[in-house]
């Protein structure tokens, strides 16, 4: 998806079902350089990171000046507010 919005590069070799689904998720992301947006079915626009920036996200949670945990809504809000 990012690089449909940064560029407008789809794969190659989609069939017409993976295309038409393709399209369908794409419309609710957008990208605003260097991140990739995400608005949500609650109309919340969430920033999307990738997999390793997740782990360092929650890493910096549960390790920082004020480490440990501190429940599951408010590290997904740490997360996401990142």
């Amino acid at each position: 998806l990012a690089n449909y919005h940064a560029g407008n590069v789809i794969i190659k070799g989609m069939t017409s079902q993976q295309k038409k689904k393709f399209f369908k998720d794409a419309r609710h992301y957008f990208w605003d350089d260097p991140y990739l947006f995400r608005t949500c079915a609650d109309q919340i626009i969430r920033r999307c990171v990738a997999w390793q920036e997740a782990i360092d996200i929650l890493k910096d949670c549960h390790s920082g000046p004020t480490r440990g945990h501190y429940g599951a809504r408010y590290i997904a809000k740490k997360v996401f507010d990142s």
